[in-house]
């Protein structure tokens, strides 16, 4: 039996469905932040909003994350004072996870080559398309909300 599912393989070949499709994977275009959302030491839920800080309601901040069909992520930062721009590379690997990464050709099995690693999930509203972004290796930070621009 097994040795006909492998002939039947290797005549009908495999497919690789684990390979997302960058062109059309829900994560491209540009994404504006409307809400970070974390735990303190506490354990006590804590959200912030752009355009809002406690100690000086006069800051300004924004933040767009742009993930391009070719495989570049830029995010954008921002302040009072100040514009910060990451330009990297972003993965998915079509099941709720996405690497942003250090190059263009670095692997995602690459644990040096990686810059940060979110599960992720898009909720669709009859208005907008939101984006959640939950960095793992930050079990502290709840997500981080986007709106599609």
């Amino acid at each position: 039996m097994i040795r006909r599912l492998i002939i039947l393989l290797l005549i009908v070949g495999c497919d690789n469905s684990t390979e997302p499709n960058m062109e059309t994977d829900s994560l491209i275009g540009e994404w504006e932040l409307i809400e970070h959302k974390y735990q303190d030491e506490d354990g006590i839920s804590i959200t912030t909003y752009p355009n809002y800080n406690q100690e000086n309601p006069n800051f300004v901040c924004e933040q767009t994350n742009t993930f391009l069909s070719d495989g570049q992520f830029i995010m954008v930062q921002k302040y009072e004072n100040t514009i910060d721009t990451l330009n990297k590379f972003w993965y998915s690997n079509g099941i709720n996870e996405v690497v942003i990464l250090n190059c263009d050709t670095c692997s995602y099995s690459d644990t040096d080559a990686i810059y940060v690693h979110y599960n992720y999930s898009i909720m669709d509203s009859s208005k907008n398309e939101y984006l959640l972004l939950n960095p793992i290796a930050y079990p502290l930070i709840i997500h981080n909300k986007f709106r599609k621009k």
